[in-house]
């Protein structure tokens, strides 16, 4: 086994993500994707961390980032993003998960892009 150079964040969509994916669902789809979200979450690969202050440093540098990606899932027009999204929201809206350690299981196949 080999010990990829990174560290990963799980994240999970909670309550509010779900109220804001309702206000723009013309389809019925949102409980259905909220759902899949919520069992089938989103991994993000970030930078390792030493230590709780370097953990903490990772995240408060990646949320916005990550708060995009996961309304891009919902809906891509920015325009129908909410506008003033804090940290305080980020928590809210969503679950995180983070592992400090990623085990390769499969060494001899190097990672890569999927499109390459």
């Amino acid at each position: 086994m080999a010990i990829v150079n990174r560290s990963a964040v799980i994240v999970r969509p909670r309550a509010p993500y779900l109220a804001w994916t309702q206000c723009n669902d013309g389809e019925g789809l949102a409980e259905p994707v909220f759902e899949s979200m919520r069992n089938d979450p989103n991994t993000f690969l970030v930078p390792s961390w030493d230590g709780d202050t370097g953990r903490k440093a990772i995240l408060e540098q990646a949320w916005p980032l990550l708060f995009e990606l996961m309304l891009e899932c919902w809906v891509t027009d920015e325009t129908q993003w909410p506008e003033h999204r804090t940290r305080e929201m980020f928590d809210e809206w969503f679950e995180l998960i983070v592992s400090e350690v990623i085990e390769d299981l499969v060494p001899g196949e190097p990672l890569r892009d999927p499109e390459d």
